[in-house]
């Protein structure tokens, strides 16, 4: 009986870990940048605000975005396509959705894909008056 338990945990932890090299063992690519950071100035937001972050897959591997991570819940993100082909690009849409907050924001986004290391997004803003 502890044989038959041993047997069926050892398959269970095979499984999980061949899972785990599936995923990190995903070919790597490269990808060009066209902006990181965006710099909004003195803005009065009364309505979301989307900006839009542009990647260029300049591997010869697809790009495969696992996640986009905002920062904090008042920003969202949504990319046009989780699998883009070399030479291809792929958008990334930040959307700020507006606080009762004025002065100064700093929002992020981290970006997993298949690379050694994800990228950061951000934007800055400097809030005024914004009475809906």
């Amino acid at each position: 009986m502890y044989k038959r338990i041993f047997i069926i945990l050892l398959v269970v932890l095979s499984a999980g870990c061949s899972y785990q090299k599936t995923k990190k063992g995903l070919p790597k690519t490269t990808v060009k940048v066209f902006q990181k950071e965006v710099d909004l100035g003195n803005i009065s937001v009364t309505k979301p605000l989307e900006l839009a972050f542009v990647l260029k897959n300049t591997g010869q591997n697809t790009l495969i975005i696992d996640s986009v991570m905002p920062s904090c819940e008042c920003v969202s993100a949504t990319f046009n396509s989780a699998k883009t082909p070399p030479g291809q690009y792929a958008v990334i849409i930040l959307t700020y959705h507006p606080e009762n907050l004025t002065g100064e924001i700093f929002r992020t986004a981290d970006v997993v894909y298949n690379s050694s290391a994800p990228l950061e997004f951000s934007f800055t803003a400097n809030l005024i008056n914004h009475k809906k």
